[in-house]
């Protein structure tokens, strides 16, 4: 599973940004993903020299959606720590949670339900797939 974080401050410094994203990153490799990579701006033309950074986001591999809890109280505490951050959770393409500065049970309850809905899309699509026969045969 894939999660990308899109982090944002209000004073939109890059390098405060930067630093900012690196520092969530080595909190979030504590937790042992698969992976937490700075994200990869893919709006940089072909042939473009060198690999640009999308600055402020985080892609994270996870072995499943268990870890996703402690990925989000992670972002959250980021949040939190700052004056006027923001932080987007996106899975898949139409799957988003916004992390802001609401009240920790309203965080909380936006969190449980965006969790949810990914372990429900993840069961509905493991459901969906053909097992295989023990035999090796389709029928």
């Amino acid at each position: 599973m894939i999660i990308a974080v899109e982090l944002q401050m209000v004073n939109d410094d890059e390098e405060e940004l930067d630093l900012q994203a690196r520092q969530l990153r080595e909190d979030l490799l504590l937790l042992h993903l698969d992976s937490v990579t700075l994200g990869r701006d893919v709006s940089e033309p072909d042939g473009s020299k060198g690999d640009p950074v999308a600055i402020g986001t985080l892609i994270m591999t996870l072995g499943n959606s268990a870890v996703l809890v402690a990925v989000c109280q992670v972002v959250r505490a980021w949040v939190t720590r700052g004056r006027a951050r923001h932080a987007t959770l996106k899975y898949g393409k139409n799957r988003t949670l916004d992390i802001t500065g609401t009240t920790t049970e309203q965080q909380q309850q936006l969190i449980e339900a965006f969790i949810a809905t990914i372990k429900h899309d993840i069961e509905t699509t493991t459901a969906s797939s053909p097992r295989p026969r023990p035999d090796g045969s389709d029928r």
